[in-house]
């Protein structure tokens, strides 16, 4: 799987969502990669598919390394998180996705953790959905 099909995976489930923007925008750097709209609020998602996985439980994953979210994606997160505060990271792997609310993309977790908090497609996209008002 790469990052394409596990967003595909998971936003077949978005059924419910009032309307749903995949973006790609060549012109305006570190804007998310999708725009939900919902009942309660709006939430801005930056999908990355972790890829290849740590073998060991105990590796980081830090999500502000370059190498999953740029510089100009960061600013851009933490700038629309200031002022709405409706900003998600979902990280896709192997094992499943974990959604990260708000700025909590920014802490390091280790793998372990990482494989403990994930969840199926279909609670991915709940979770999504949980948070614009619309389940």
């Amino acid at each position: 799987m790469n990052e394409h099909s596990y967003i595909k995976a998971v936003t077949r489930h978005l059924t419910k969502v009032n309307y749903k923007w995949k973006i790609n925008d060549a012109y305006a750097g570190g804007t998310p990669d999708m725009f939900l709209e919902g009942v309660t609020q709006d939430l801005w998602v930056e999908w990355k598919y972790i890829k290849p996985f740590p073998k060991r439980d105990t590796t980081v994953i830090d999500l502000t390394n370059p190498k999953y979210l740029s510089a100009l994606q960061q600013k851009w997160l933490v700038r629309r998180h200031h002022i709405r505060g409706d900003v998600a990271v979902v990280a896709g792997s192997e094992h499943g996705g974990v959604v990260f609310f708000g700025l909590d993309w920014q802490r390091p977790i280790t793998a372990g953790k990482f494989v403990d908090m994930c969840r199926k497609h279909s609670a991915v996209a709940c979770e999504l959905l949980k948070m614009v008002g619309t389940v």
